[in-house]
């Protein structure tokens, strides 16, 4: 069943288990060890920093939950006001890797997070650790597909199939909480599909689920850069060679 995202609101690799107390990366499956929280001040476009701002505000004000149309107002306000060009110095992209998670902005109250998708590549299937999200389409298209969770059978998933399919075109906004089960995002395109992501709050770590068997592991949430800066620290980065691949993109070769 497939539904379109309301337009003005609204990778695949095996899990590894978990050895000991480590955590997965969420992006290349490689069990890492823990490391320090991160955050971001990276320079920003007027409209950007008005449009962080905003969302700071709002959940200052709302003390923790707030309501998703609130926030969903929000981000279309800006649909007029910021589009990818705003985001060029976060739109990086490994080659090698399903998708890339490149930090805008961090703080106690909500992270702002552009990942750039491979073509025709996937999320594993997540939670989201309590916290709220939501997305916005910047480039190509993507699919949300939901599943619920089993509260009675170790949290596993429920079907062996999403209950839900969602499209999501350039300018779609979604949202997903615990409450409305756990989902991956899949790039339907043949290039490079990116999305704008807000986390609300931030969280370093969350659930990820086998599709195969439905069983539940904890994965470990990675940055890829910040504040437009490749973060080096992880051996898979080490030798990094970046090249601007067009006026948007940036890719960097490894």
């Amino acid at each position: 069943m497939h539904h379109q995202f309301d337009t003005t609101t609204e990778h695949s690799q095996p899990i590894v288990p978990l050895d000991n107390d480590n955590s997965i990366d969420l992006k290349n499956k490689q069990i890492i060890d823990e490391e320090k929280d991160e955050a971001s001040t990276a320079p920003m476009c007027k409209e950007l920093k008005e449009f962080t701002q905003e969302l700071e505000d709002c959940f200052k004000e709302g003390e923790g939950k707030v309501n998703p149309e609130h926030v969903k107002q929000i981000f279309r306000k800006y649909l007029d006001k910021i589009d990818l060009s705003d985001l060029e110095a976060y739109c990086l992209a490994d080659t090698r890797a399903t998708y890339t998670r490149n930090l805008i902005f961090k703080n106690p109250y909500f992270s702002l997070i552009v990942l750039a998708w491979n073509p025709q590549q996937h999320s594993s299937i997540h939670s989201h650790a309590g916290s709220q999200c939501w997305f916005r389409c910047m480039r190509g298209q993507v699919k949300e597909c939901r599943w619920m969770i089993d509260p009675t059978h170790d949290q596993s998933l429920c079907p062996s199939e999403p209950t839900k399919e969602f499209i999501a075109n350039v300018n779609s906004i979604g949202y997903i909480d615990d409450n409305n089960g756990v989902h991956c995002i899949v790039n339907t395109r043949d290039e490079i599909s990116v999305t704008l992501h807000c986390y609300a709050p931030p969280y370093d770590s969350c659930a990820c689920y086998s599709e195969e068997t439905g069983e539940v592991y904890r994965g470990k949430v990675m940055f890829d850069s910040i504040g437009g800066v490749i973060d080096t620290s992880h051996p898979s980065k080490e030798s990094v060679v970046s090249s601007t691949i067009s006026k948007i993109e940036k890719f960097l070769i490894m």
